[in-house]
């Protein structure tokens, strides 16, 4: 990506990668493309020629554009060496490494089991939804410098935690790690006969690891050299049960945590001769079969309450340990509680504690979440025969859930940063120039990030290919937007700004172009399966919201509310994008945008007058079943196959199915303030029958034929029904605008702003008292949380809610 050619930001003229505006194109129309300038019209041109070329032999091309990584405002080891480690290994239970392709890595495993029956242990490492952990997570993190987990099993507790610090006289970044650990059960609940804590570090690069027991030393029990800058690794704190160590050379990182299970073997316990204890088989530090080492293990059996001290550093700093550590990290966290309240305050709002340190964790989980990866994804277009590799790329992003999701999603990732960038703007900068030198030479991103082998391991097969076609709601137009003062204001901020023009350029004609319609201004997501009868509504993963109907026979007639207003938010936010950089593309953007908030062509393509509301069209059949069938196999045996029956015949009509995608309009805020159909709209959001529940907005109405129906035998309704906290952030985001505007509808709107606001936060906090975590939808009837847990994605849009920060 480095490689990469200049080219000027600030061009007078568009870039030879914009797509045509072929007559499918949804906005250019023949007037408006009169007024667009030659080389315009000649640059689209030549892009309409060579986008099919490129697709077949240059989907796995960068974007020929600078890399927006380079830009001034973009944190890097040499602008910014406190950001070069961090907690970037958001999969793990507790571990750090550096921003870096190929890192040394540190780790941390513990093990349970009762010492009288060794054979049934626990080893948590991973975060996993089996390991059934009473609750999990950060209670404090700033992005940056600290942080505090909390770490919560049946009967005990353990708290990880790190502060980073700049050595004095320029002598480089170093960062101390504590893990503690208590008995929080009775007399009759004790914890497990055997525990043992496993820090490990492996070297993804190619310096061998050289450990070391220094003997007779309280301060420098354990050491291991080469893990780059001449840092070291010690237990200032030594207090156990037993010691136990392993070096190995294991060459994947996604096979560490087997490999060490196998290792385990048993072993006398030093105060029980009738118990055993498992460890680690004390391999030789050199010679060892395997080659130089890039694992090592340290083990430490120990028991509660024990806490320990891990220290990375170079070798002439003096890091805090012990007392020293204990204080410095009381100052992080009195600094980060009067920051928080500036920023977002909640206390002068009138939460009570609970609720502001529900909230600080609820924010802290988002940022402490980011990970860095590094790595290829796999992608392919209809040109393709098979798969091919992307180029070896960084990713530096928030994730949507540590135990389920740890990579990144495109849309996902414009929502966290939204909440990220009212803490620090500049970690939004990083991540979305991150995400943005992802691009392809077509204007093209991937929308799911799955780089690097740990990240692999953690997803099916079916998912791992990306298709060329398929795009993702844009969603950093919403953080863009919401920071775009802050940008102009900031030093370096309109270098930003033009560093990552040409791609949002690029990204924004991408959509105009392969996602157009029949129809001018209309749009409609690319690549539904058209041939499918197992499902009983094909679905639409490309626009994030899955299986959300939409109309039952997908086909290029298709016309798709939600992309259509997407685009008009992309449209507006590239008007002011582009004035600020002083483009002379701001007229086209500003005309874009003006034709796509032309409420007579937005009611002309999606107003239904039958069903008084906004709607998708296509070819649509309003009766469809999924109905049992059985099939004779090959083997003459007989299977039940769902299939869908089709009950009253396709036409081209309107999709009567209200939920979040008739919202549209008026979440990006494109109705006017006085339009009767806000009115409409209002009245509709309102009704129990529809959408309204004392939890929140349901996904879709109760009375739809699509309501809680599965997709298919196996799929559980997703987006039928349940709630979801980006969609309700976006409505509540959207009244607060209607409802602060004179007009006739402002009294209505600030009344249902008011209570909807009121609802999710109750309802979001009550199920976190309950249950320890913050969910990924929640139940419309109960309020109950579903699905992954912890959720800390763009559920933590709650915090925005609760600050009333739009």
């Amino acid at each position: 990506m480095e490689k990469r050619r200049e080219a000027d930001a600030s061009s007078k003229t568009a870039p030879k990668e914009m797509p045509k505006e072929t007559k499918r194109n949804s906005v250019a129309s023949s007037s408006s493309r009169s007024k667009m300038p030659i080389a315009l019209l000649l640059g689209t041109l030549a892009a309409a020629v060579a986008i099919v070329w490129t697709q077949k032999t240059h989907v796995n091309v960068p974007h020929e554009a600078p890399a927006a990584t380079n830009a001034k405002l973009v944190a890097n080891h040499l602008r910014d060496p406190t950001m070069t480690w961090g907690s970037y290994r958001p999969h793990v239970y507790f571990g750090m490494r550096a921003r870096e392709p190929k890192s040394s890595v540190f780790g941390l495993m513990w093990i349970q089991y009762l010492t009288t029956n060794i054979g049934r242990r626990n080893i948590r490492h991973l975060c996993r939804h089996e390991d059934r952990l009473t609750k999990y997570g950060w209670s404090y993190h700033d992005g940056k410098s600290f942080g505090i987990q909390d770490i919560y099993e049946r009967t005990y507790g353990l708290q990880t935690s790190f502060l980073k610090y700049e050595c004095p006289g320029g002598g480089g970044v170093g960062w101390t790690a504590r893990v503690s650990g208590r008995a929080t059960g009775g007399k009759t609940t004790k914890p497990p006969s055997g525990f043992a804590l496993m820090f490990y570090v492996y070297n993804e690069g190619d310096e061998a690891l050289k450990p070391i027991l220094a003997q007779g030393s309280k301060t420098d029990l354990l050491r291991v050299d080469g893990l780059g800058g001449n840092m070291s690794l010690h237990f200032p704190t030594n207090t156990c049960v037993r010691f136990d160590y392993m070096a190995a050379r294991v060459e994947r990182i996604s096979d560490l945590h087997d490999y060490v299970d196998l290792q385990l073997k048993a072993a006398r316990h030093p105060k029980d001769k009738a118990a055993k204890l498992l460890v680690l088989p004390a391999t030789p530090f050199f010679g060892a079969k395997g080659g130089p080492h890039n694992l090592v293990v340290y083990q430490i059996t120990t028991e509660f309450p024990f806490q320990y001290d891990v220290v990375m550093a170079p070798e002439d700093c003096n890091p805090p340990t012990d007392d020293a550590y204990t204080v410095e990290m009381k100052k992080r966290k009195s600094l980060f509680n009067k920051e928080f309240e500036t920023k977002f305050q909640l206390q002068a709002k009138g939460f009570k504690p609970s609720q502001i340190d529900f909230a600080r964790s609820v924010f802290s989980n988002l940022v402490g979440g980011i990970g860095y990866f590094y790595g290829r994804s796999k992608v392919t277009s209809q040109s393709l025969s098979s798969p091919v590799d992307y180029w070896p790329a960084s990713l530096y992003t928030a994730v949507p859930s540590r135990s389920f999701f740890p990579r990144g999603f495109l849309w996902d990732e414009g929502f966290h940063q939204l909440v990220i960038q009212k803490w620090d703007p500049l970690i939004t900068v990083d991540v979305i120039a991150h995400w943005l030198d992802l691009m392809n030479v077509d204007g093209w991103i991937p929308r799911e990030q799955i780089l690097g082998h740990e990240a692999l391991s953690r997803v099916p097969d079916e998912f791992v290919v990306q298709h060329a076609e398929n795009a993702n709601p844009p969603t950093f137009f919403l953080a863009l937007e919401s920071m775009l003062d802050d940008l102009r204001a900031r030093e370096n901020g309109r270098d930003f700004l033009t560093s990552i023009f040409p791609r949002l350029r690029a990204w924004f004609h991408w959509f105009n172009s392969t996602q157009a319609g029949r129809r001018a201004t209309s749009y409609y997501w690319k690549g539904r399966n058209e041939s499918t009868i197992g499902e009983l509504n094909p679905k639409t993963l490309m626009s994030g919201l899955d299986d959300y109907p939409r109309s039952t026979h997908p086909c290029d007639v298709e016309r798709h509310l939600d992309l259509r207003c997407w685009l008009a938010l992309a449209a507006r936010v590239m008007t002011n994008v582009a004035r600020a950089v002083e483009n002379s593309d701001a007229r086209f953007y500003a005309e874009t945008h003006r034709k796509l908030t032309d409420i007579r062509l937005l009611d002309e393509l999606h107003w239904s007058e039958k069903d008084g509301a906004y709607c998708d069209y296509g070819l649509h059949s309003p009766k469809v079943s999924l109905k049992a069938t059985y099939k004779l196999t090959e083997d003459d045996d007989y299977v039940t196959v769902y299939e869908r029956q089709v009950l009253e015949a396709t036409s081209e009509r309107f999709v009567p199915d209200f939920g979040y995608v008739s919202l549209f309009p008026m979440l990006m805020k494109i109705l006017p303030v006085n339009s009767p159909k806000l009115g409409i709209l209002l009245d509709k959001l309102k009704s129990t029958n529809l959408l309204w529940t004392r939890y929140g907005l349901r996904s879709l109405a109760a009375n739809s034929r699509f309501y809680q129906k599965a997709n298919t035998e196996h799929d559980k309704p997703y987006w039928r029904g349940a709630i979801w906290i980006n969609m309700n952030y976006l409505a509540v985001r959207s009244l607060h605008h209607y409802g602060s505007a004179k007009g006739p509808h402002q009294k209505k709107a600030k009344a249902i702003y008011e209570e909807l606001r009121d609802n999710l936060i109750k309802n979001i906090f009550r199920q976190y008292q309950s249950t320890g975590y913050v969910w990924e939808s929640y139940n419309d009837v109960t309020g109950v949380g579903m699905g992954t847990h912890p959720f800390t994605g763009w559920t933590s849009l709650v915090l925005l809610m609760m600050g009333e920060k739009y």
